[in-house]
């Protein structure tokens, strides 16, 4: 289906932040925007915020200075809400407060006419309760901008339970044409984005707490290792206050399948104002001249003098083509277990973590020098790796491993000993709450992993990833962690389970 003509008239009611952003790209796209808010002047402010900031991406070089005329010409201030029934579109973008935006969204019905489709750029509230006030809720739906709403591609189309699919369909070819990346899910507590990237945050959280490393460690290990962002700068530039009070409610709305716990030490911060950069201080300083803490890097250590490769997994190829790039010697017994993959690199003997502790790894399998590493979703292209010695393991072993790693050009992080690490952690939980969002038709599995891909800027989708390792290694290290944590929102959830027994691909090859 076609989106909005260029022709179309498409209303912003709320000239804040958010409401004037979205102005600024439905102009940008070639529409005429009617920008409306209740409070006298806010839409002229608005308007002029707006070409401020359009010359300082001119200024910058990021805007062409002819495309400057092209945006201004198609914003026009509404001075009154029935000027808005011009609109094909009306984008509603007032404070997030469900009275408040169900009593705006009654009026504004009032005033427009039956086929007018509005919507609300709420990123959390359920489209349902917002369009219960509603004449003809078939005509309403949500969407959820991520954030940066400029720089982010990202767009959730939220569709209530009465949402007509026209109207759905409309609205997401219209986001598209905008240049963003729509994605369809419907109205749950957190959608589908909020509520399927939570473990982002929480499993570094959770690390935080239990004192495996500190933040910028953990931000630095998880960049290192391929993310774009690291959870803790990220919650910075959200708003620590937002991200602890997402995490409240959907823990109240879903329990243990929020597959979260709201950290104490985030609740303390907020509690203190520490929300942040937009308070001057959050889990990082942002005072003028304060130095952003450094990670805990591991000390140089020599390179083993004897290096064998034991097993054939698929996800070892990475390692393997550093040692040969690296001109470093090696044997190779690719064994009869291809799954398999273990360096003995001098005393040490390194292996993938598997959800266990390395001192229960240890003891199990008979390795006390062990040493594990963690998941990097490019081992070729990552910078750091984390490790995390067994207690038993002596300090040759020790600095055998950290050496290896060395050796082919990592940074390396000695993580204190906890289940599942970090990297490889953090994946299998944004996996399993992916799975139990799709489980439950919040949206598809293309969808899911699109929004992976846009909004933490993967190389792929959690979904693509999950199925690329085997969903028997997802399961084995969820199941080990539950075990070790004794916490239900660890444990797989049943669709993995059924997916994993009948090694079933999310995707078709």
């Amino acid at each position: 289906m076609m989106g909005l003509a260029k022709e179309s008239n498409v209303a912003i009611v709320g000239a804040g932040n958010r409401g004037l952003t979205i102005a600024q790209i439905a102009a940008t796209a070639g529409h005429n925007v009617l920008l409306f808010d209740s409070v006298a002047g806010s839409a002229e402010r608005g308007i002029r915020h707006i070409v401020a900031n359009i010359d300082k991406l001119i200024a910058r070089g990021r805007m062409p200075a002819e495309q400057r005329d092209f945006i201004v010409s198609r914003l026009h201030v509404v001075k009154h809400s029935h000027q808005l029934a011009q609109a094909a579109l009306v984008i509603e973008a007032i404070p997030e407060q469900l009275a408040l935006k169900q009593e705006a969204l009654r009026q504004l019905e009032a005033g427009l006419d039956s086929q007018t489709i509005i919507a609300t750029t709420t990123p959390l509230l359920s489209i349902n309760a917002l369009g219960s006030v509603l004449r003809h809720p078939e005509r309403f739906l949500g969407l959820h901008f991520f954030n940066p709403v400029i720089g982010s591609r990202l767009v959730e189309v939220v569709n209530g339970i009465v949402t007509a699919p026209e109207v759905a369909q409309v609205v997401y070819a219209t986001i598209n044409d905008w240049g963003k990346q729509a994605v369809q899910t419907r109205s749950t507590a957190g959608f589908m984005i909020q509520r399927a990237m939570q473990p982002f945050f929480a499993e570094s959280l959770g690390l935080l707490q239990e004192g495996v490393a500190d933040v910028a460690t953990l931000d630095t290990l998880l960049k290192g290792s391929g993310f774009k962002f690291g959870p803790f700068e990220l919650m910075d530039a959200l708003g620590n206050d937002v991200v602890y009070g997402i995490a409240q409610q959907l823990q109240a709305v879903y329990g243990a399948q929020a597959r979260i716990m709201p950290s104490p030490l985030q609740g303390e911060l907020v509690d203190a104002g520490h929300w942040g950069r937009k308070t001057g201080r959050g889990f990082y300083p942002y005072a003028p001249d304060t130095p952003k803490p450094a990670p805990t890097l591991a000390p140089k250590c020599a390179k083993p003098e004897t290096i064998t490769v034991l097993g054939d997994a698929p996800f070892a190829a990475g390692i393997l083509s550093l040692l040969e790039k690296a001109k470093i010697p090696f044997e190779r017994d690719k064994g009869a277990n291809n799954d398999d993959f273990v360096v003995l690199a001098g005393e040490a003997v390194l292996g993938l973590t598997d959800g266990r502790l390395a001192l229960q790894s240890a003891l199990e399998d008979q390795a006390e020098d062990l040493v594990l590493f963690d998941w990097s979703l490019d081992y070729e292209k990552c910078t750091h790796i984390g490790i995390a010695p067994a207690e038993q393991a002596s300090p040759k072993a020790i600095e055998n491993a950290i050496g290896f790693w060395q050796a082919l050009g990592k940074q390396v992080i000695v993580l204190r000993d906890s289940p599942g690490l970090c990297v490889m952690r953090t994946l299998c939980m944004l996996t399993n709450q992916a799975v139990e969002v799709m489980s439950q038709q919040v949206a598809s599995a293309d969808d899911i992993d699109l929004a992976f891909q846009q909004g933490l800027m993967l190389p792929q989708g959690i979904l693509k990833w999950s199925q690329e390792l085997g969903l028997a290694r997802v399961i084995t290290l969820l199941d080990n962690m539950a075990s070790a944590y004794g916490q239900e929102r660890f444990k797989p959830t049943l669709l993995l389970i059924k997916q994993g027994i009948a090694n079933r691909p999310w995707f078709n090859a």
